[in-house]
């Protein structure tokens, strides 16, 4: 099964593919888009749209996972991501691909063991959990983190509310 994981933002909106079956999780791929921080809102969201459409008839994934929001100090930033969470999934329902809300502390329970981990334990144990090394952001990282959290999640019902 393909799994494309995606951590959304507003300037960095990281992604990881893998494949995954009984035996193993391949990186199929992984990346970062950066529409450029100078951009409007509204230019970096058609910019994801063009991107993520590209990737998404390029990979054909079977399923997406999505990182849910964490809402700190900043709502306006918070609803932005929110907006570009409903991109994604609009995108993935389109060509009928399930979406899945994975909550951040249920990746980082499922990668690291706790779910107060750092950044710089996920992307340690992506690396260890994938055999890759060198991944250049933690927004891509953490995008590999949600994909093997949906592969391990077994079941894959509704758990976005």
């Amino acid at each position: 099964m393909i799994i494309l994981g995606i951590d959304p933002a507003v300037n960095n909106l990281g992604y990881g593919v893998i494949e995954n079956s009984r035996s193993f999780i391949r990186v199929l791929r992984s990346g970062c888009l950066r529409p450029g921080f100078r951009k409007s809102f509204e230019e970096k969201l058609a910019f994801f749209c063009t991107e993520l459409e590209n990737l998404i008839q390029q990979v054909r994934p079977e399923k997406i996972a999505i990182e849910e929001i964490y809402v700190g100090d900043n709502i306006r930033v918070a609803l932005k991501i929110g907006q570009v969470i409903g991109l994604v999934m609009g995108l993935g329902l389109k060509k009928g691909i399930p979406c899945l809300l994975i909550p951040v502390r249920e990746v980082k329970q499922t990668i690291v063991g706790t779910g107060s981990a750092q950044k710089e334990q996920v992307k340690f144990m992506v690396e260890k959990l994938t055999g890759i090394t060198g991944l250049k952001s933690f927004d891509e990282s953490d995008a590999l983190a949600v994909a093997i959290t949906c592969a391990n999640c077994g079941g894959f019902g509704d758990r976005s509310d």
